[in-house]
């Protein structure tokens, strides 16, 4: 639940922020400036509203103090009609808007939901450079060294990008090697995309920020573009001052593409990960050191039998859930080396790989995550799991 700061020496309009946002977010309130500066510093908020006037530590003074405390903090002032002019120093001074006494319950709803939601936007983009900082694309076989050589020459280029590729394929980090700041899912609602304006005032209350309103000067990404609707395709060919990265999850042909949008500058295919079976093992390696550090474990690597299971599995999810698979398995494992009897089941009950793992192997697994499964769901108790299985304390000892 999004955090929400409200700072003002008027117990009333304190309270009346409370009564009006407490019921979709957790809201916190501070009388004075000294007090918002501690709450800013212990816990972080999200959105600050912050009034102009008060005693001691004035709203600019405070304002500067939470910039500096955290620089992406959502700071709106809230001022009177004869503080305009200390309202848009404000502005100059990091604070995101500002708006004016007496406000109106809806517009005070709609407008903190919007930022909140810009703000959201903004940590995902984040997000995904900080994953795009990994190589875009793993591996080393001939199709990927095509792929990455297009990205080198699509990172050089000024006009917009197409990136074809099932799901999983990782198309979002490729796009950001190729330079995007921002990024929108076609799995969302449209206004996310394009945003929606209340109106033409500074402070336009009931305005929607959408994603082409963050990437604006810069370069968006959009993923699973085939399903944006023929008006939404049209409609991107109006905005100049954004270059596009669209990824498309099948052939261009089957969509009833754009045909403006299809004549994009480049176009890069992403081929599935059961297409370069020959990258799995560099992928293995790569994601189990990053989870090794990331869950403070110590796994040394995986049996040669397991990386040939894994080598040898479809893959319908492609690097994204050979990631998680990884990451999973180096999480529960207790053993420096992963054996193939600690896959998934799914990839032990695969067809390829069935036969070649024995029905005692297979057992002893199944057996060894049951009896986990029943001691965690009995809170780690060992004599109600020992009636549950209906075994003895020897034997669930032995077994545990």
């Amino acid at each position: 639940m999004s955090l929400v700061l409200v700072v003002d020496d008027e117990q009333s309009i304190r309270q009346s922020f409370e009564l009006i946002l407490s019921d979709k977010y957790k809201v916190i309130t501070a009388a004075s400036g000294e007090a918002a500066i501690k709450h800013t510093t212990d816990e972080n908020p999200d959105l600050v509203f912050l009034d102009i006037r008060m005693p001691g530590m004035n709203g600019l003074e405070t304002l500067k103090k939470i910039k500096e405390i955290n620089p992406d903090t959502i700071v709106i002032m809230v001022t009177a009609v004869n503080e305009m002019q200390k309202a848009n120093e404000a502005i100059k001074l990091g604070a995101f808007d500002y708006i004016v006494k007496p406000f109106d319950v809806d517009n005070i709803l709609n407008f903190t939901a919007n930022l909140l939601s810009r703000k959201n936007m903004l940590d995902e983009s984040s997000r995904l450079k900080a994953e795009s900082r990994r190589p875009a694309i793993l591996g080393n076989s001939e199709k990927i060294e095509i792929v990455r050589s297009q990205i080198a020459d699509a990172a050089k280029l000024k006009g917009g990008v197409i990136i074809i590729g099932p799901d999983g394929v990782e198309k979002e980090a490729v796009a950001f090697a190729i330079g995007a700041n921002a990024a929108y899912d076609c799995r969302q609602p449209l206004p996310l995309l394009f945003g929606k304006s209340g109106g033409s005032t500074v402070a336009d209350i009931n305005r929607v920020f959408g994603a082409v309103d963050l990437a604006s000067g810069g370069v968006l990404f959009i993923d699973h573009a085939e399903l944006l609707p023929a008006w939404a395709q049209e409609q991107l060919l109006q905005y100049k001052d954004v270059r596009f990265i669209l990824g498309i999850a099948q052939d261009l042909k089957e969509t009833g593409f754009n045909q403006e949008l299809q004549s994009s500058e480049k176009i890069i295919e992403i081929p599935p990960l059961k297409d370069r079976a020959t990258d799995i093992p560099l992928i293995i390696d790569y994601y189990l050191n990053e989870a090794n550090i990331k869950y403070y474990r110590n796994v040394k690597s995986l049996s040669n039998e397991a990386i040939n299971l894994l080598s040898s599995y479809d893959w319908p999810g492609n690097v994204s859930q050979l990631r998680a698979v990884v990451c999973n398995m180096v999480m529960l494992s207790e053993k420096p080396i992963i054996e193939a009897d600690q896959l998934p089941f799914d990839i032990l009950l695969d067809e390829k790989s069935f036969y070649s793992i024995s029905f005692e192997d297979i057992y002893s697994e199944f057996e060894k995550r049951y009896i986990h499964d029943v001691f965690k769901k009995s809170g780690q108790n060992k004599e109600i799991t020992s009636k549950i299985l209906g075994v003895s304390s020897k034997v669930l000892e032995a077994k545990l």
